[in-house]
């Protein structure tokens, strides 16, 4: 069976990016180690020069295995990897999409 294209996440930074109009160069940062014990830390990328209502962010969780952030660990480490404690997976997903970490609302759609 073939289940299509599956892109990195670097390359789906750059296909959201182009949907969104992004046309600058992503601004990087290293979100402060909020659980150091974790072994995991978080590299956030936003896309920039946007059109309106326009956002694009990766979440980099360096460290961490195919896992889901802030989850359970379902197999042993030794398969799946680490999971990172620095993030909620669904909050910040829910965040995003509601806009509450926008510096502007999002803007409508018709």
């Amino acid at each position: 069976k073939t289940f299509g294209k599956v892109l990195s996440a670097e390359e789906g930074l750059a296909f959201w990016s182009g949907r969104n109009g992004c046309s600058g160069e992503p601004n990087e940062e290293s979100l402060p180690d909020a659980v150091p014990d974790d072994g995991t830390t978080v590299r956030r990328r936003v896309a920039t020069e946007c059109t309106p209502g326009g956002r694009v962010e990766l979440l980099a969780l360096e460290g961490a295995g195919h896992t889901w952030p802030s989850g359970w660990q379902y197999l042993p480490e030794s398969q799946l990897g680490r999971i990172s404690r620095e993030l909620g997976a669904a909050d910040v997903s829910w965040a995003f999409f509601m806009g509450s970490l926008l510096e502007e609302p999002m803007a409508d759609t018709p």
